[in-house]
Parts: C-alpha cells; structure tokens; sequence
C-alpha cells in the first residue's frame, strides 16, 4: 500500500531526482565525447589537472588527485600509467624536491582536453540562449550553493578539501 511519502514526494525528493537526471544527463554527454577508448574518469581526471594547471601549479600529484577524486591513490596510478601511455599526462619530477613526481598534460592531452571541451562549452552557450543572461546568471549562483552545500559535512568542514595553500580554495 503507497504510503503518503510515496504519493507526495518531499522536496528533498524532488531535488534529489533532479539531480540525478542532470548527472544522467552530463555523463552521457561524457561518454559520447570520451569516443577515443578513453572513460570518464580520465576524462576527469585530465580536466582536474588542466584546472589546476591554469591556476600556475606545475601538475599534481598523484595523492592530490586521489584525494580529489576521493579515490585510492593506486586507482589514481592505473588511470595515470593508461594516460601517459596514450601520451596524454607526463610524469615530472617536482624542481624543488626531487622526491616528488606531478603529473602534467602533455601537448596532445591539453589538445585532447580543448576537442572534449568544445561540445561542451557550445551546448552550455545553447543553454545560455534558451534561459538567457539573467536566468544563466541565477543558474549559476544556484549551482556554486548546492556545490558549497554538497561538499560540506555535518560540521561544516569541507569534504576532501586540499591544503589552505591551494589557491582554488582560497576565495571559499
């Protein structure tokens, strides 16, 4: 017998089918750009590094990243021994301290990274279009909240957030 919670879905509900249907939505958008034999998880991987390159860091490290993608920093191995033998990523050993090893994108990784994000960036101008400037401008603002939301546990600390030094977190 359908209980009321069945038949009248509490907002939680409905936000959290929304989102589901938009992280539908996106990873199959991810899919069909990654038509190389590459997997979504390198595809975010190699953007996490670009993001994280133009910001003026010299790559990253594999613990950084594992951290990041909230995975092991073995798993994070695998994916970056697959990249590099694509030669997408390079290994390099950090000028400060030799000891450390960062991962870059290579030339054919930052060229890869610009041909998976252009269907992207020109279906997100279609958006634009279709909500225009001042709904885009809210939809944005809505996203950076339930971002901050998300990646905030029942503290209030934020999940797997780096150093204090990573300038990506400085502004929050």
């Amino acid at each position: 017998m359908p209980t009321t919670e069945d038949t009248e879905p509490s907002m939680g509900r409905e936000l959290l089918d929304s989102m589901g249907r938009f992280e539908r939505a996106f990873h199959l958008t991810a899919h069909r750009f990654m038509g190389q034999g590459g997997k979504p998880g390198q595809a975010l991987l190699l953007f996490m590094i670009r993001k994280h390159e133009a910001l003026g860091e010299a790559g990253m490290r594999v613990s950084d990243i594992a951290c990041r993608l909230h995975v092991t920093a073995s798993n994070v191995t695998q994916m970056v021994t697959d990249l590099e033998d694509k030669g997408l990523v390079a290994r390099n050993m950090d000028s400060s301290d030799r000891r450390v090893v960062k991962v870059s994108l290579s030339p054919e990784g930052r060229r890869t990274i610009e041909e998976m994000r252009r269907p992207y960036i020109e279906k997100m101008d279609e958006l634009g279009l279709r909500l225009g400037e001042e709904r885009s401008r809210t939809l944005i603002g809505l996203l950076a909240e339930v971002e901050e939301f998300l990646m905030q546990d029942k503290r209030g600390s934020v999940i797997g957030k780096p150093k204090e030094s990573d300038k990506e977190y400085e502004d929050k």
